[in-house]
């Protein structure tokens, strides 16, 4: 029997070069919020949501802008939000290992 699922792109718009990754999470949970508000069952960030995107230039700093962790810790608030209102949330991170992981929280209702 076929379902319905409601699929959210939250679109964030540049993450400027100094934003720390809390702020960044904060536009995150705003958009989240607004997805629990429309019954969304899964929200997919952009790629490389938590930094600002790095590769537009040759830079020798790059490696502040990869995660050390998985997940990373400065997501966790997101997490909880999306795992408490069932929602599947993904978001893309640069990590440094490799391959990029995709990050999950939350089951489908």
């Amino acid at each position: 029997m076929p379902r319905f699922v409601k699929v959210a792109a939250a679109q964030m718009g540049p993450n400027n070069e100094g934003t720390s990754r809390e702020e960044i999470v904060e536009r995150m949970l705003a958009l989240m919020e607004q997805a629990v508000r429309e019954d969304v069952e899964i929200i997919a960030y952009p790629e490389m949501a938590l930094t600002t995107y790095f590769p537009k230039r040759i830079r020798d700093d790059y490696d502040q802008f990869f995660e050390t962790e998985v997940p990373p810790k400065s997501l966790e608030p997101l997490l909880r939000r999306a795992a408490a209102s069932r929602i599947a949330a993904k978001a893309a991170i640069a990590s440094s290992s490799s391959p990029l992981p995709i990050l999950g929280a939350g089951p489908l209702p």
